[in-house]
Formats: C-alpha cells, sequence, structure tokens
C-alpha cells in the first residue's frame, strides 16, 4: 500500500450473510455444530502449464472452514472448491 492508496471498502451487511451462509454449511456437516468457534480461510495456487501452441496460466482457489471447540479441544477442517462448491468430509482432530 502506498501513502496515498485507498483502504478496501468493507460491507457489513453481505459480510453479516456470508457469516451466516458459514455457519450454516458447517452446522450441516458437523454435529452439534453450534458448540464450535468458526473461522474462514482462503487459499490459492498459481501455475504455468505450457503446450505445443499455447501457455495457460491455471488459477485454484479453496475456501477452507475451520471450527474448534474449548472445552475438549476438538478441531474440524473442511474445504470448497469455489467452481463447482463441492465439499469435502469434514477431517476431525482430536488433541
Amino acid at each position: 500500500m502506498g501513502l496515498f492508496s485507498k483502504k478496501p471498502k468493507v460491507h457489513m451487511e453481505e459480510t453479516q450473510k456470508n457469516k451466516v451462509k458459514m455457519r450454516q454449511l458447517f452446522n450441516q456437516s458437523v454435529s452439534d455444530g453450534d458448540t464450535y468457534q468458526v473461522l474462514y480461510a482462503t487459499t490459492g495456487s498459481t501455475w504455468k502449464e505450457s503446450d505445443v501452441l499455447s501457455d495457460t496460466r491455471v488459477y485454484q482457489f479453496i475456501s477452507l472452514v475451520f471450527g474448534y471447540r474449548e472445552t475438549d479441544f476438538k478441531q474440524v477442517l473442511f474445504g470448497r472448491a469455489p467452481p463447482s462448491h463441492a465439499q469435502s468430509r469434514p477431517l476431525h482432530h482430536i488433541m
């Protein structure tokens, strides 16, 4: 960010809608989902595929939903791929 760059605008209405959607997805995937704190993260990767006639740059974005519960230190993680919105099975980890 430069000295005169503008800060991005945050749309609180859309943020709240997305928060509700994320909670619903988490509760559908995990039993007792309301007892977890939920975090959202995204990750991405880029690679180049070279062919004889063309070069292609491929972008992959993955959304991750992470839930944790402080009472028994249980953690749950599952991913969603945006183009197909296919949801992976939750991964459970107990510490």
